[in-house]
């Protein structure tokens, strides 16, 4: 799945994350892949729910709240972007 998502195949990787999701739902690591499929394959939405779902896990996860901040942005939603970077900057 790493390799597929590492050569742009996201909807593949997507496939596989998400496998390993129903064995680990809370998993914060593949929570945080199956955004970056998300965000590879355009959806934004799902992209930013799964960044979320990410670093309710794990608030350590730096990946997810700078993507999740980007998502933001892509939405115009400049103030809950910087609301995530602040919240980034608090608990790392």
């Amino acid at each position: 799945a790493d390799l597929a998502l590492a050569i742009d195949r996201a909807s593949d990787a997507k496939y596989h994350y998400d496998e390993m999701l129903k064995g680990k739902p809370n998993d914060a690591e593949l929570l945080e892949k199956v955004g970056l499929c998300e965000e590879q394959l355009g959806r934004v939405e799902p992209a930013i729910a799964r960044f979320e779902k990410a670093i309710a896990a794990d608030p350590t996860r730096v990946v997810s709240y700078v993507r999740l901040a980007v998502g933001y942005r892509r939405q115009e939603r400049a103030d809950a972007a910087d609301r995530v970077m602040d919240k980034l900057v608090a608990a790392n």
